[in-house]
């Protein structure tokens, strides 16, 4: 839902029509920077980490998901050049 939300904003910001499909999601990033295995590798780190950590740092939930949150923009600025 990130990236679909990123996507959204920045195809308004272009003035293109944010409906039609394009090549600038994070899976197509990440498989053109990286190989397939490397870039599902990620993507399953980052969908499944905040549940992982949620089991042992409960208290810290918030600070977990806002942590994953500043990565998937880390990794989308440094390889979508």
């Amino acid at each position: 839902g990130l990236d679909m939300f990123r996507l959204f904003i920045k195809r308004i910001i272009l003035k293109k029509n944010p409906f039609e499909g394009d090549r600038k999601h994070i899976h197509h990033i990440l498989v053109k920077k990286l190989n397939l295995l490397n870039s599902n590798i990620i993507l399953m780190s980052l969908n499944m980490l905040p549940i992982v950590l949620y089991n042992f740092f409960p208290d810290y939930f918030i600070s977990i998901l806002i942590f994953l949150v500043i990565i998937y923009f880390y990794i989308v600025i440094t390889l979508d050049k």
